[in-house]
């Protein structure tokens, strides 16, 4: 095949003495090699080979397969990458899998779909391997195959209920109470996703055995290497040509050494040098960050006006940190007290001289990388706390911190993450965020800090995070030899803030959760304590109040009927509006999509795939970007002409800003015309005389038996109120004119306004009419800002604003001019 050279990623991994060094030397070197023992690899080390036979330059990178480094590895893992899994096969047997295969098969393939993986069997020279070649073939097979029907059951199950809802049949035990239809077959497509992206050579697997101490087997390797890359390269249609302009820019940042990073404004002068404006400079560096060859987490707090000129940045800091042989490294270093070194080893304790003496080179490269450190839940702390050397748990330790039974007139809540992957396993990583994540939340409140359980108090809210060995797991010396594990959050506080306090957790270990987006889980919510539910889905948790959290618990919960708000009309309106979109965008979506939160591994995916030009891309991308959203257009087209806005404003683009008023007139285009649905109000348990609406989704609604309108973007409660519930305190100069109504918003992702028009009795000018909005909380009267839709938004019989929180709502007039309208004395003249 004439080809120009192909440049690829390719990475080892595999435990320790895998073997992974000497097969690297082998490749390069192209002759027999053994590495001695004692030159273990340290963190990772990277260095190219040039398959001339195939027109393949592979960048390798080999980890070092000790357990400290595997925290790690999930920076370097990406869908560009072709994986190496190295297995020494005379020393294989079934009770190793999960350490020698298992956990790497998990943690590639949560962070990467249909993963490039070859199994190569190390040592073959060693006696005669094949019957374990045998046996490791049956074992990955076998394994494989448990997840698959795990996916499976899984998506049967979906489908169950889709048909079950269909015929509308209420099951006592909903496996997915609380989520609709629409979000049913959501989860029924995501589950699809993650099968078709398990990698199909597990299935039936062929082991490539190699020797590097004979370099037998290594020409195979290499085919086998070169045939991956070549249809890769054939199914994608060839790499992407880059601008030279952009190849300049990547040059010049990557000569700029005398510092570890540069500003973005650095960077936008050194385009300006290459001809690239504003714009184009940050697709280009979006482009790179996505690609590897730079680092740019600018959606990372802390983070966004650094741009690190190699990857290398970041791996040499993880080399100088994360060892194997770190306390014999330590006894060699000049000037390093033994107190900091005791700090460190014992309690993962990271003080300002440990830095001196570990990182004289690479102190303000630790100074500048620390946001992104925390955000992947390497460490925590105003004092830096590296978590891979804190210890794991003692098998007390939680007695003394956490009571078997909580306080009376206290909730318990937990989220339990089981995993579904090989051997019920979490990837690498996954548990040590979150209890950084969680250990974070509050320095004055721990009771307890362990790498696999957190205890702390964050406010009057008691949390607990803690990884759950099965009933044949042991725990000794802070190892566990269990093949089933649980991680588990729970939570303690007062009744009514229960809910609040567990959406609010759920928010804080989101970015844990969205790192290993590939992950196979079932998150599920459970409430300790009587129940007829034994739990909901993970997802029912942010599209519900709190009052139908507890309904869905006590099994009173029923589900709603949508109505159709958005006909196939109108979504293929919405679609065309946003291909016109993406076909204006040009190189400007890949920047564009990072602004909209779309991960970088997606990104990835998107710019190497199938795709053909930038309007299918950006195009694929804002479809994803919809999904992801969970609502309607009247919440993400918002978004989408802010994002607009500000990338346009950034970027000096005037076209971009123009493509926010393309936006901006299909989002009104979109709610002019949403037709009009009566909703009628529920039964009220206790409240005689109370009204109450549910509106199931976005639209235009009238709550029937009030001449209340509403324009919404989301699911809401509405409820007729009392003025008298609270006393009137907003002014003497202003008296209520109509009705009081309470609005919730169900979800709690909501951004967006609710357009309400509030009927009043008496007309008024504009200037004697105001909208009273008062807080949720009955002690609360002070008035709180609502935006008027319009200048004259006041009519003969409404009064119309945009609402952006709970609250309770009323028009009010002015005393002096209601008594005048309604002929009747003021009393306080």
């Amino acid at each position: 095949v004439s080809l120009k050279t192909q440049v690829v990623k390719l990475i080892l991994l595999g435990e320790t003495e895998a073997g992974k060094t000497s097969l690297r030397v082998t490749i390069i070197l192209g002759k027999a090699h053994m590495e001695e023992e004692a030159n273990r690899t340290i963190g990772v080390d990277i260095m190219t080979y040039i398959d001339k036979t195939h027109g393949i330059e592979y960048n390798i990178y080999d980890f070092g397969g000790h357990e400290v480094y595997h925290y790690t590895h999930r920076f370097f893992l990406t869908h560009l990458g072709l994986y190496l899994l190295c297995v020494d096969l005379p020393a294989y047997r079934s009770e190793h899998f999960q350490e020698r295969v298992g956990k790497w098969v998990t943690s590639i393939s949560s962070h990467v779909t249909k993963p490039a993986l070859i199994v190569v069997g190390t040592k073959s020279d060693e006696g005669d391997v094949t019957e374990k070649i045998a046996l490791l073939e049956k074992d990955i097979k076998s394994a494989e195959t448990a997840v698959r029907q795990a996916l499976e059951e899984e998506i049967s199950r979906c489908q169950e209920i889709l048909n079950n809802r269909k015929q509308g049949l209420q099951m006592a035990n909903d496996h997915f109470v609380g989520l609709s239809r629409e979000e049913v077959l959501d989860k029924k497509s995501s589950l699809q996703k993650l099968l078709d992206g398990r990698l199909e050579d597990l299935v039936d697997v062929h082991i490539v055995p190699v020797s590097s101490k004979r370099n037998e087997g290594i020409d195979v390797l290499r085919s086998k290497m070169a045939e991956i890359v070549l249809r890769r390269i054939s199914v994608s249609g060839g790499s992407r040509e880059v601008p030279q302009s952009w190849s300049d820019l990547c040059k010049r940042i990557k000569q700029e050494t005398s510092k570890p990073c540069l500003s973005v404004e650095v960077c936008k002068q050194s385009g300006a040098a290459v001809g690239m404006g504003t714009a184009d400079v940050m697709n280009a560096l979006d482009y790179f960050n996505v690609s590897g060859e730079i680092v740019f987490y600018r959606r990372i707090q802390g983070m966004e006006d650094k741009v690190f000129q190699h990857p290398t940045t970041i791996m040499r800091l993880f080399k100088l940190f994360f060892r194997h042989d770190m306390a014999q490294h330590l006894q060699t270093l000049d000037g390093l007290m033994d107190e900091d070194r005791q700090q460190f080893l014992e309690g993962g304790v990271v003080t300002d001289k440990f830095v001196e003496a570990v990182l004289p080179e690479e102190a303000e490269a630790f100074k500048l990388l620390l946001p992104l450190m925390k955000h992947f839940g390497l460490c925590f702390n105003s004092r830096v706390t590296m978590m891979a050397n804190v210890a794991r748990r003692g098998l007390q330790a939680f007695a003394p911190h956490w009571p078997k039974v909580p306080k009376e007139g206290t909730r318990e809540i937990k989220l339990i993450m089981k995993s579904l992957d090989v051997n019920n396993r979490h990837p690498v990583g996954l548990g040590e965020s979150l209890a950084c994540r969680i250990t974070q939340m509050s320095e004055e409140g721990r009771r307890l800090v362990r790498r696999d359980a957190i205890i702390n108090r964050v406010d009057n809210i008691d949390i607990m995070y803690r990884r759950v060995y099965d009933d044949n797991g042991k725990q000794e010396q802070g190892e566990t030899t269990s093949n089933n594990t649980v991680d588990e959050i729970r939570l303690r506080t007062e009744i009514p803030e229960a809910w609040r306090g567990m959406k609010k957790l759920v928010k804080e270990i989101e970015p844990c959760l969205e790192e290993y987006r590939a992950r196979l889980t079932e998150d599920r919510v459970v409430v300790v304590g009587d129940r007829k539910v034994e739990s909901i889905p993970l997802e029912a948790l942010h599209k519900h109040t709190a009052e139908d959290l507890d309904k869905m618990f006590r099994g009173e919960w029923t589900r709603q009927q949508a109505v159709s708000s958005v006909d196939k009309a109108k979504e293929y309106t919405i679609d065309n509006g946003l291909y016109d979109v993406s076909s204006r965008l040009g190189e400007s979506w890949l920047s564009l999509a990072t602004d909209l939160g779309l991960p970088r591994l997606e990104l990835e995916q998107i710019q190497k795939g199938p795709l053909t030009n930038d309007t299918q891309r950006a195009f694929q991308a804002l479809q994803l970007w919809r999904k992801k959203a969970g609502h309607g257009p009247l919440h993400y087209l918002p978004q989408l002409v802010e994002a607009l806005e500000k990338k346009g404003q950034v970027d000096e683009d005037e076209h971009l800003k123009n493509m926010a008023g393309v936006v901006t007139k299909m989002l009104e285009e979109h709610r002019q015309n949403l037709p009009e649905s009566t909703v009628s109000p529920e039964e009220t348990e206790n409240m005689e005389g109370v009204l109450k609406w549910s509106l199931p989704q976005e639209g235009r609604f009238h709550c029937q038996g009030s001449d209340l309108h509403v324009i919404t973007p989301y699911p809401l409660y509405v409820t007729t109120a009392s003025w008298s519930a609270g006393p009137w305190r907003c002014s003497s100069d202003w008296v209520p004119v109509g009705a009081l109504f309470h609005i919730q918003f169900r979800p709690d992702d909501a951004t967006q306004p609710v357009e309400i028009d509030l009927p009043h009795i008496v007309e008024l000018a504009e200037a004697d009419m105001k909208l009273a909005c008062l807080g949720d909380d009955d002690g609360q009267h002070e008035i709180l800002p609502v935006e008027p839709v319009k200048p004259a938004h006041v009519t003969a019989a409404h009064v119309t604003a945009r609402l952006r929180t709970d609250a309770r709502v009323g028009p009010v007039g002015r005393r002096r001019a209601v008594c005048a309208a309604l002929h009747i004395d003021d009393a306080q003249k």
